[in-house]
């Protein structure tokens, strides 16, 4: 498979699982997947009756927009047909940081690149590596359809995807 027949696969698995993540782990429902965009950009009644949207100018993979409990709610997603390395982190943790989304999450065909893995699983270096306001950016490998439950990242996040 060539680099992007790989990165389509990639793109529909991730909008496969996360219309089930949002069914099945938040029991919300799912409104719209946006691909390669500009949050601030976005025309769309719904975007922008959200908070301080027209600061969000970056381009995120994914702008998952879903009903959660009456309100509206969004997840930021960055994906790579590479391993995760520090710039992918930096990337994502500034966004979610400027926008505060439900979830945020960083998902590679590959998991994380060899030298910052083995960092990633001291809980104390994760928590401040991944950590954008009182919540954390969510990493791991997306094999057909599902992430690997063993490369997610961090650790104490793994439990969400019990059941999937």
């Amino acid at each position: 498979m060539n680099q992007k027949e790989e990165k389509i696969q990639l793109e529909e698995n991730i909008e496969q699982w996360i219309s089930n993540y949002i069914d099945k782990s938040l029991s919300g429902s799912l409104i719209q997947i946006y691909k390669d965009v500009n949050p601030s950009k976005i025309n769309s009644l719904i975007t922008q009756s959200i908070k301080n949207i027209s600061m969000f100018d970056y381009s995120c993979d994914f702008f998952v927009l879903f009903k959660l409990h009456g309100e509206y709610q969004y997840i930021l997603i960055n994906r790579t047909i590479k391993s995760i390395g520090i710039v992918d982190i930096g990337e994502i943790v500034t966004y979610s940081k400027i926008s505060s989304p439900y979830q945020a999450f960083l998902i590679s065909s590959k998991g994380f690149s060899s030298e910052i893995g083995n960092f990633l699983t001291n809980e104390h270096t994760t928590d401040r590596l991944l950590k954008y306001n009182n919540n954390t950016v969510i990493g791991f490998q997306m094999t057909s359809r599902s992430p690997n439950k063993d490369s997610i990242l961090p650790i104490s996040k793994r439990n969400l995807f019990d059941g999937l």
